[in-house]
């Protein structure tokens, strides 16, 4: 398929590149505007690439999409992060927060310098499992936008290939490491379930140890961290 460096080269100046560039954005608008089912199959065909996790803990599935189709999910993706972003903050701060992951991380710092107690969640492959019927229920109330496109896209079962063209597998179920709204979607669909969580934790510690400060919830993506009060901690073990 073409690579990022040849559409590059072609989107270059001069008459040819703005012929090119032309045509590409008719391309995409095309895309936009509907596929039927061959060219769905085509355009949601992925690249299956293992790749190891940190610290030897196994390995990491990701479908990388044709390069088209993933400058086509980042045009899509910068339209509406922002929005999105405003709709599922402070909880979730994955979505359209500049340096998201560092205020996460300075977040939960600051609580454990305070002598809080914090509980960490990292969801195992929550990517490749969450049911994609309840992110698409989901994408109606915060981003009905996406809602047609997230249809033709995740559907239907996609075909997965490795580098030499074997057919490994099909993509059936979750979201795709590999695809540049894969961390939107995935955001949108556990959001409900995480303000839940927050708000059945923390109606638990104010049983406990009545209303106050000392209490903290924020998500990045699949990682979910709660902070409490000690005393918390202590009352509940009393109980």
């Amino acid at each position: 398929g073409y690579t990022y460096a040849w559409i590059r080269s072609g989107c270059s100046g001069g008459n040819a590149g703005r012929e090119y560039t032309s045509a590409m954005v008719q391309f995409l608008n095309a895309i936009r505007s509907g596929l039927d089912e061959a060219e769905r199959r085509l355009w949601c065909s992925s690249k299956a690439q293992l790749i190891p996790k940190p610290g030897g803990a196994g390995l990491r599935p990701l479908n990388i999409l044709s390069s088209l189709h993933r400058i086509y999910n980042r045009l899509m993706n910068s339209r509406v992060a922002y929005m999105v972003g405003q709709r599922l903050a402070p909880l979730q701060l994955a979505v359209g927060i500049p340096n998201g992951a560092e205020i996460a991380a300075a977040a939960v710092e600051a609580c454990l310098e305070r002598g809080l107690d914090v509980i960490k969640l990292d969801m195992e492959n929550g990517f490749g499992l969450i049911p994609r019927r309840l992110i698409y229920d989901r994408l109606r109330t915060y981003c009905p936008q996406l809602l047609e496109y997230f249809a033709t896209t995740h559907g239907e079962r996609s075909k997965a290939f490795l580098p030499n063209g074997f057919q490994l597998g099909w993509c059936s179920r979750g979201v795709r490491q590999g695809d540049p709204l894969a961390g939107l979607f995935y955001a949108i669909g556990t959001f409900d379930t995480n303000v839940k969580a927050r708000d059945r934790l923390f109606d638990h510690i104010s049983r406990l140890v009545g209303e106050g400060e000392g209490r903290m919830a924020l998500a990045f993506a699949d990682d979910t961290s709660f902070a409490l009060p000690p005393a918390a901690n202590g009352a509940n073990e009393a109980n």
